[in-house]
């Protein structure tokens, strides 16, 4: 087991029933917040990225 502080207390909701402590880092970060926002953080600056303005 591994993990940080409260890790292996903790089974996710949307997981696969294993406690953080159990995951590798990039599994946590595909179900964590912070991974979630990152996403949707990349997202957002790649559609800002694509859009044109109208002439």
């Amino acid at each position: 087991m591994s993990g940080f502080g409260f890790d292996p207390l903790f089974v996710p909701d949307d997981g696969d029933g294993r406690t953080f402590s159990l995951m590798t880092d990039s599994e946590k970060n595909e179900i964590s917040h912070r991974g979630r926002a990152f996403v949707a953080l990349v997202d957002a600056l790649r559609e800002q990225a694509a859009f044109t303005p109208p002439a």
